[in-house]
């Protein structure tokens, strides 16, 4: 049996697809959670706990719960739930937030362990992203040698980002293999709902690129650098491919760093993109930083340039996980 973790229902029309494809190519599949279709479902029960956390002391990052630090696991979550959150601020102005997500954090704990150990599932899918429930279940998953695999792009191969249409750039949708094969589609209304969710959700920010024309200022710049450089496109603070696949850095920033010392120490050129949806005082501990080191050029804060010139204006490119990346 395949579960499809549905706790949180994000990306449901995507969910749909993935349920679809793997019923059509023979599993049995079953959803947590929400259910999506079918006879298997298996519905949340992740009840309150009466676990109490001390918040008033400064170890709020070292907690742990079942040998997980709750810090790690939800620090994603918060950065969308409270959007002047920082790391590492103090949380006494925000005890009653914190104390919600831990909570919540060590109730799906509980919950998926006890879903994980009764039905012993062959595989589980999740959603990626920098969501509670699908980082628990990734963790917990591989603690059970249980296969689980990430609804998103990545050099993990386990990872990839499912698109009905292929509508940002990923020709490997779920239900283009299955047209491929001559197996059945979805109806027309689920493809309708595919549609309509991959419009609102990426098709706005395709639209929203600059002007296909590099600023004068940053030409200038390049041309300064003597050597087309490469180029550094970069995802959001605790984006999620570093969380769950990559073991040597705590979040984006630190391989970024990495990134940027490697280059400067080689006398490599480099232009470093921001992406657009991460918060300012990311975006501005990354430019000082770039600003501190030689024939590194910091875009993003004050400027926006549009990332397909950037494409052509660099020798190579270097992404972790970025859409754009993907398309470059």
């Amino acid at each position: 049996m395949i579960i499809i973790d549905n706790t949180n229902k994000v990306a449901l029309p995507i969910k749909h697809e993935i349920y679809h494809a793997l019923s059509y190519l023979g599993y049995d599949v079953c959803a947590l959670g929400h259910k999506i279709y079918g006879p298997y479902y298996i519905p949340c029960n992740s009840e309150p706990t009466d676990t109490f956390f001390d918040l008033s002391c400064e170890n709020y990052m070292e907690l742990e719960y079942k040998g997980i630090v709750l810090w790690d696991l939800c620090k994603g979550q918060l950065g969308y739930d409270l959007p002047d959150f920082s790391p590492g601020e103090s949380f006494v102005s925000a005890p009653k937030e914190l104390k919600k997500i831990f909570s919540k954090a060590t109730r799906f704990i509980d919950f998926f362990e006890t879903v994980l150990d009764r039905h012993r599932p062959q595989v589980v899918v999740v959603w990626g992203g920098l969501l509670l429930e699908p980082q628990i279940m990734a963790i917990l998953c591989r603690r059970r040698s249980t296969p689980v695999y990430a609804m998103e792009f990545s050099f993990d191969p386990k990872r990839i980002h499912f698109d009905i249409s292929a509508r940002i750039g990923n020709d490997f949708s779920f239900n283009n293999i299955l047209r491929e094969r001559g197996l059945s589609p979805l109806s027309s209304v689920e493809l309708k709902s595919h549609l309509e969710w991959v419009q609102g959700h990426n098709m706005g920010k395709a639209a929203r690129q600059p002007q296909p024309i590099l600023s004068g200022d940053l030409k200038t710049k390049i041309d300064a650098l003597g050597t087309p450089p490469l180029l550094l496109l970069c995802q959001c603070y605790v984006d999620s491919v570093i969380s769950y696949d990559n073991p040597h850095y705590k979040n984006s920033l630190d391989a970024y760093y990495s990134i940027i010392d490697v280059c400067e120490h080689n006398k490599i050129a480099l232009l470093v993109k921001t992406h657009p949806g991460d918060r300012d005082r990311y975006k501005q501990e990354l430019r000082e930083f770039c600003d501190s080191k030689e024939n590194i050029l910091f875009i993003g804060l004050d400027q926006d340039e549009n990332v397909y010139e950037l494409m052509d204006a660099a020798s190579a490119g270097i992404t972790i996980n970025s859409q754009s990346g993907l398309e470059m």
